[in-house]
């Protein structure tokens, strides 16, 4: 029974000596500069110089749906608050609750808001007519 409690503690005393276990260590070269590699007929390479700013960065924003307890249907639905943004390019609306804790009574807001992604560049916009930055996933 020893044998095998010390076999098996080698094993895994040994499996941690690889690179990939070890993500903080630095590996070390003789040879420090970068090789550059021929591409291959038919592959595609990117060079370090590519410029990613082509890419659109999205972010979410809400507006409460102005929901309360104990009324159901009450509440501005997501395609219809989507109206108030104008311009601004909407890539998704749902419906999605804030995650705060709420008193439950008759007639207090459900914490329900309507969550909508746009451009980054398009949030100014949409604060201006009222919407907030969405933290929440």
């Amino acid at each position: 029974m020893k044998l095998i409690l010390v076999l098996a503690f080698l094993g895994i005393l040994s499996s941690c000596s690889t690179r990939t276990c070890k993500p903080n260590e630095t590996i070390s070269s003789q040879d420090n500069t970068a090789k550059v590699s021929q591409p291959v007929a038919g592959e595609t390479t990117i060079s370090p110089t590519t410029n990613m700013t082509n890419q659109i960065k999205k972010i979410k924003v809400y507006k409460a749906d102005g929901s309360v307890q104990c009324e159901q249907g009450t509440g501005t639905k997501p395609e219809e608050m989507q109206k108030q943004l104008g311009d601004i390019k909407v890539y998704s609306a749902e419906n999605k609750h804030d995650g705060l804790i709420r008193i439950q009574v008759c007639g207090a807001p459900t914490g329900n808001c309507n969550v909508f992604e746009i451009n980054e560049s398009d949030f100014t916009k949409a604060e201006k007519l009222g919407f907030k930055k969405w933290k929440n996933n």
